[in-house]
C-alpha cells in the first residue's frame, strides 16, 4: 500500500538522515524549519547548491531519549554573534519565567523571536528571519520573498508554506 503524503504525518522522520549536533561547532546558526514527522521530511526540499544540513538535537541537556529535529542551510555570523549568542543561551533552564526572560534578551539586541518563542529549549534557541540581517554577513536570504525551499510538483502547494526560523543551536 502506498502511503500519501498526509498518512505520513503519522511517521517520525528518518532519523538516520540528521547529523546529531554535537558534530557540529558550538553555536551552529541554522535558517530552516523544524522537522516533527516524516510528512515534513517529506514535504520541504533545499536546493542542494545551498547545501542544506539536517541537524538532531536533544530536547534537554543529557538527555538522548528525545530529539527535534532541523531541515535548513546553515549562516555565516558577524562579529557581534558570539555575544548576542551568549546573552540569549544564558537564561536559566529551570526558571518560570523562562521564555519572557528570553524574549527580553532578544529585544536587548534589537532582535525579535516573537513567531518562534515557544520552540526555544536548553539547546536550541529560536529568532524570527526578520533579524537576519542583523545577526549575518551578507546573507543571501535577507529578502523576505526569497525561500530556500523548492517546489515540489509531487506535493500540494499548500502543504509546501512554511516560515523559515532562525536557529542557534548549542552543543553539549
Amino acid at each position: 500500500m502506498q502511503l500519501t503524503c498526509f498518512d505520513t504525518l503519522e511517521h517520525p522522520p528518518d532519523v538516520h538522515l540528521y547529523t546529531h549536533v554535537n558534530q557540529l561547532d558550538n553555536n551552529t546558526m541554522v535558517l530552516g524549519s523544524m522537522i516533527n514527522s516524516m510528512y515534513d521530511q517529506q514535504r520541504l526540499t533545499i536546493d542542494p547548491v545551498l547545501d542544506p544540513v539536517r541537524i538532531k538535537v536533544p530536547n534537554r541537556v543529557n538527555d538522548n531519549s528525545a530529539y527535534k529535529y532541523i531541515y535548513g542551510v546553515q549562516l555565516q555570523p558577524n562579529k557581534r554573534y558570539l555575544e548576542i549568542v551568549n546573552r540569549l543561551t544564558s537564561v536559566p533552564v529551570d526558571h518560570p519565567e523562562r521564555q519572557a526572560m528570553y524574549q527580553q534578551r532578544a529585544k536587548l539586541y534589537g532582535l525579535s523571536c516573537d513567531d518562534c518563542w515557544a520552540l526555544c529549549t536548553d539547546n536550541i534557541f529560536p529568532l524570527n528571519k526578520s533579524n537576519i540581517d542583523t545577526i549575518t554577513i551578507n546573507s543571501p536570504y535577507t529578502n523576505q520573498r526569497s525561500s530556500i525551499y523548492l517546489k515540489n510538483e509531487q506535493q500540494p502547494w499548500f502543504s509546501q508554506y512554511t516560515q523559515p526560523k532562525i536557529f542557534i543551536l548549542k552543543t553539549l
